[in-house]
């Protein structure tokens, strides 16, 4: 698919997302429209095309986002829900997580000469628009992927605290330890970068979890409910302190999250979930 069409595509699923749901968010105490799309760093997807390994290639990266927020601009937008982590990596020089291998190759020994956060925020700022920072939550990649993580990293540390499904890693809701990191990263975020808000993403189980490695932790803290009910709470408590983490000397940034409708009271719908 052409990058046209990428944004092309990218945008109606904004617009449908934001007019069926009637999203309304206040500003300096008054009422506006949010027309906001989704901007995926993850893969290259949306933004950049490739990694940079050279000053050029950088410049390159920054002549894209350019050419995307001006046609944004042109279209009303207004709210960017920019990628900035995915999968244990992050789009900013962090001291919690490492860089994405979408702005500079995981295998290279190059280091980028400007901040992609930092950069994104400014040119949607010049445009009018605000920047809210999309988090995927649980997901932590792969074993090639969890396996190229620096030693100082989370899952180098902290294998233990992690569980791991279907091939893939992930943050456990019901450990302590998967708060902290988040509530950290948030933090960092929030005292960094001048963001409106904070979105959710993966603020859930694995699809179809029913045999998620939590069986221990369960057997710990379960307190006689149901495993859904357990999990569930485990959901709410995460979500409780990543709000905490928000809001503590950021009383006007938001808190959003991307969430799944399972269906379990919609007639004749049955939901595969855990």
């Amino acid at each position: 698919m052409s990058r046209q069409r990428q944004i092309v595509a990218l945008l109606l699923v904004g617009f449908l997302w934001f007019s069926t749901s009637s999203l309304w968010a206040s500003e300096v105490g008054r009422k506006y429209e949010m027309r906001a799309v989704w901007l995926t760093t993850n893969y290259g997807l949306d933004w950049p095309s490739r990694p940079a390994t050279s000053v050029s290639g950088e410049r390159q990266q920054q002549a894209e986002l350019v050419r995307m927020l001006d046609q944004l601009q042109k279209l009303g937008i207004n709210t960017v829900f920019l990628q900035v982590r995915s999968r244990g990596r992050v789009i900013y020089p962090s001291k919690i997580e490492p860089m994405s291998g979408d702005f500079v190759p995981v295998s290279s020994s190059y280091q980028l000469s400007y901040d992609p956060l930092d950069f994104a925020i400014k040119e949607c700022h010049k445009r009018g628009m605000v920047v809210h920072a999309w988090v995927a939550v649980t997901p932590m990649g792969n074993d090639k992927q969890v396996n190229s993580m620096p030693s100082w990293s989370f899952p180098k540390k902290y294998r233990n605290e992690m569980a791991r499904y279907k091939r893939g890693w992930y943050l456990d809701p019901a450990k302590a330890s998967t708060a902290e990191l988040l509530s950290s990263l948030i933090r960092e975020l929030l005292d960094r970068y001048s963001l409106a808000g904070i979105h959710l993403d993966y603020i859930r189980y694995p699809d179809r979890a029913k045999q998620f490695p939590d069986a221990d932790e369960y057997r710990k803290s379960g307190g006689g409910k149901s495993l859904d009910e357990w999990r569930r709470d485990n959901i709410t408590q995460l979500v409780k302190a990543l709000h905490k983490a928000t809001k503590e000397g950021h009383p006007d940034v938001l808190l959003s999250a991307s969430v799944i409708g399972t269906y379990d009271n919609v007639p004749g719908l049955k939901y595969s979930g855990w």
